[in-house]
């Protein structure tokens, strides 16, 4: 009976590091952001963007935009209608989010490179002139202690 336990104690030691350690919060914070991020997003694609686009569209809302399809083989039964807009309406607004989290990762990409260069090569060789200034101080300290004697 012991053994049936033991990968539920495991799996429950884990669950337990997990909600103790704080990445718990960390997700939950991300999730609320990429939510409100999204809603953000969401709204400005349909409040602004798509009507201005249907305004281009001779005052046709892109979500309304649609075409009907009529066969000549049946022509009592009715049309098959294919509402595109609202499509084109969701083609836009993957197209925002991608852009926007292309740009986001690429920024984090490049903050964490350089963070990683700064702690990689805190040190960077001396340049000519401190090496030149380096030389200097020597011949003045061999001096110094030459004259000393």
């Amino acid at each position: 009976m012991p053994f049936c336990f033991s990968p539920i104690r495991r799996w429950a030691s884990v669950v337990k590091q997990f909600l103790l350690s704080g990445e718990l919060i960390d997700l939950s914070i991300a999730i609320v952001i990429g939510d409100t991020f999204i809603k953000l997003v969401e709204t400005f694609v349909d409040c602004l963007l798509t009507p201005i686009l249907g305004f281009l569209f001779d005052g046709v809302p892109i979500a309304e935009l649609s075409t009907k399809l009529q066969s000549d083989r049946w022509p009592e039964k009715a049309p098959v209608v294919l509402a595109y807009g609202r499509v084109l309406q969701q083609l836009i607004f993957f197209a925002i989010i991608a852009i926007m989290l292309t740009f986001i990762i690429t920024i984090i990409h490049s903050l964490v490179k350089k963070q990683q260069q700064n702690q990689i090569d805190p040190e960077q060789p001396p340049t000519k002139q401190e090496l030149i200034l380096m030389e200097h101080t020597k011949l003045l300290q061999a001096i110094a202690h030459s004259t000393k004697k």
